[in-house]
């Protein structure tokens, strides 16, 4: 889906409940909080009517598909606005609403995190195989990714194979952010994260174009780290806005508040102006004056052929 067919985005933090305990996750929670998500749905949906803008809702968590409204709120805001959702593809039964309720052509695309560790502690490899065949059999789009810790970087192959191979669905290396991350991978990890990435485009050049919210596939420019976005101009405020679990509207992360949910408010800018803030992933990319001169900052290293025969050889093997 490489249309473009909204004015605004939101990056949504519908919830913080996770039933998956990564360790390099920043946005989960134990417990669900009384004050996430307290409008109807329809209140939800008669906010961004109000705004007279067409939004691209990305609805992320935690685990956006545990809380119980989630799949009402998706239904009534996705009648006049449209859907990008972050999910494990653990939440069966909510799944199984949401593909009764809600339109495929409004959802943009659905990103399966994969998250090796906990999803074997877990025993859900044949739940999420059953999962993604349902979303298309609804006629969904779903893409899935996995988060390239060191540990993980050998397993990409297999695990790309088992899931195009099992479930037809695309599987896209995603880089570790942390404190260290991703400058501290080494050269040849950085290598091979890239082969299989090339690997990828070469077989869907077009995926390079997409206008996901989260695309994983730009992160092949960024192995070596991210450019410093501070001080250059961002639409952040203007296209695009982070709504926090409890409805407040930030311009990015939480320094410049610019409306909420709740009370209705939304005072957004006209123009574009310098980033002050911390990197969010993708989002900088997406909407920064400095967006994919990333490129040119980090060196690319030249690809591997046995690591592209190993990733197209696991498919067809398979």
């Amino acid at each position: 889906m490489s249309e473009k067919n909204y004015s605004i985005e939101a990056n949504w933090v519908v919830n913080l409940l996770c039933n998956y305990r990564c360790s390099y996750c920043g946005s989960r929670a134990d417990a669900e909080s009384p004050d996430h998500l307290t409008l109807s749905p329809q209140q939800y949906a008669e906010f961004f009517d109000r705004s007279k803008r067409t939004w691209m809702l990305c609805m992320t968590g935690g685990e956006p598909f545990i809380h119980q409204k989630v799949v009402e709120i998706m239904e009534a805001v996705s009648q006049r606005h449209f859907l990008t959702i972050n999910t494990n593809g653990t939440q069966t039964q909510r799944l199984r609403e949401f593909v009764r309720s809600v339109r495929p052509e409004r959802v943009q695309s659905i990103h399966l995190g994969i998250h090796v560790e906990e999803r074997s502690r877990m025993n859900g490899w044949e739940a999420l195989v059953d999962n993604i065949r349902l979303l298309k059999r609804y006629g969904f789009y779903v893409f899935a990714s996995v988060v390239v810790a060191s540990q993980v970087i050998s397993q990409f192959p297999a695990l790309y194979a088992r899931l195009r191979n099992d479930a037809d669905c695309l599987l896209l290396p995603k880089l570790l952010r942390d404190e260290w991350y991703p400058k501290a991978y080494t050269s040849v990890e950085r290598e091979l994260i890239q082969s299989y990435i090339d690997r990828i485009l070469g077989e869907f050049p077009e995926l390079q174009y997409e206008p996901y919210t989260v695309n994983p596939i730009h992160d092949r420019d960024y192995v070596g780290g991210f450019p410093d976005f501070r001080g250059h101009d961002c639409r952040a405020g203007v296209d695009f806005v982070r709504i926090d679990p409890r409805g407040t509207i930030w311009r990015c992360q939480q320094k410049e508040r610019i409306g909420s949910l709740i009370t209705g408010e939304l005072s957004l800018h006209k123009q574009p102006y310098a980033c002050c803030e911390t990197f969010c992933p993708y989002y900088c990319l997406k909407y920064s004056s400095l967006r994919r001169s990333g490129a040119s900052e980090v060196q690319a290293s030249a690809v591997t052929a046995p690591a592209l025969v190993m990733l197209g050889e696991q498919v067809r093997s398979a």
